[in-house]
Parts: C-alpha cells; sequence; structure tokens
C-alpha cells in the first residue's frame, strides 16, 4: 500500500523532499505567478519537446562536454528564457 510520500508514476509531480509534498500538490497552484505564467510554462515545454526531438539522436555523438553544451544544453537555457553567462578562460591560472 503507497504511503503519503509514495507518488503516482503518472503524477505531474515527483517530489524527491526537496519541498513539501503537500504544497506542490495543493498550494502552488494557488500561486499567482503559476496561472500568470502558465501559457510561457506550456509555449517552453513545446519548445523543449521540438529541440529533444530534433537532437535525441545525437546527443551521444556530441563527443564532448562543449559539443553538448552547444547542442542541447544552450538551446534549453533559451527556450526556459534565460542567459548563460560565462566565465573567462584563464589559461594557468586560478580566477581571483
Amino acid at each position: 500500500m503507497p504511503t503519503a510520500y509514495q507518488h503516482d508514476l503518472f503524477s505531474p509531480v515527483r517530489n524527491r523532499g526537496v519541498f513539501s509534498s503537500y504544497w506542490l500538490e495543493h498550494r502552488l497552484v494557488r500561486e499567482p505567478d503559476w496561472t500568470e505564467r502558465a501559457e510561457d510554462a506550456a509555449d517552453a515545454l513545446t519548445a523543449l519537446g521540438t529541440l529533444w526531438k530534433q537532437v535525441k539522436g545525437r546527443v551521444e555523438r556530441y563527443g564532448n562536454e562543449q559539443g553538448l553544451e552547444y547542442g542541447f544544453i544552450q538551446p534549453v537555457i533559451e527556450a526556459l528564457g534565460w542567459k548563460a553567462k560565462y566565465q573567462t578562460f584563464l589559461q594557468g591560472r586560478e580566477p581571483g
């Protein structure tokens, strides 16, 4: 028999103890941002699904972290509306 902490595999919430399950399942939907940003979230999810369909067969062939970042991670960050900020490469020195 499932406990209060076990969730249906098809539930939209898969909490790993980071947040209160009650808050995620019952209170989050009452937050203004939840409804105000629903369309933005749906658009981002659609963009991420489209991106994944385009690259899923290529991900293993990117060969290194830089290739994966350029081909998949950066487009994910952009689809979420974020901008990546990179540190300058300092050859042989530690950043100050």
